[in-house]
């Protein structure tokens, strides 16, 4: 699926920023709750260049699209 496939009036997009810790925490238990309710997801993640647990876990769920 591509990232424009992801188009539509009803959709929300979340950007968590700033130094620190929680935000890749939070964005992951924001999409574990979309995917919950079996919404469309799309799991954007930028700068980290090594493979890390929480990008292993989210290619396990089954109905996410991972773009990063």
């Amino acid at each position: 699926m591509a990232f424009e496939d992801f188009k539509t009036k009803d959709a929300v997009v979340v950007v968590y920023t700033g130094e620190g810790k929680g935000k890749t925490s939070a964005s992951v238990g924001l999409l574990a709750r979309a995917l919950g309710r079996d919404w469309r997801v799309a799991y954007i993640q930028f700068v980290k260049m090594w493979e890390t647990g929480e990008s292993k876990f989210i290619d396990k769920v089954r109905g996410a699209d991972v773009f990063g």
